[in-house]
């Protein structure tokens, strides 16, 4: 799920591939999709949310160029 908010910022909310379908490449055609779609809206500022202990979607998202820039913290 993608969405556009004010100021030209892009955030995918959410990249689900249930385990069985993990390394298919059903993961790769959603990204390569929605940055896709950010790219046609010209959005160059795009964050993605990643829940805290799923580390092993940080190795996914750095194939296409994003990195942990800022820890949010919830109480």
């Amino acid at each position: 799920m993608c969405s556009i908010t004010g100021g030209n910022r892009g955030e995918l909310d959410s990249i689900f591939v249930l385990q069985d379908f993990r390394g298919s490449g059903i993961g790769q055609e959603l990204m390569t999709l929605s940055l896709g779609w950010f790219k046609t809206n010209s959005i160059e500022n795009i964050a993605i949310s990643v829940l805290f202990g799923n580390d092993e979607a940080l190795p996914f998202y750095e194939k296409f160029g994003f990195y942990p820039r800022t820890y949010v913290l919830s109480k």
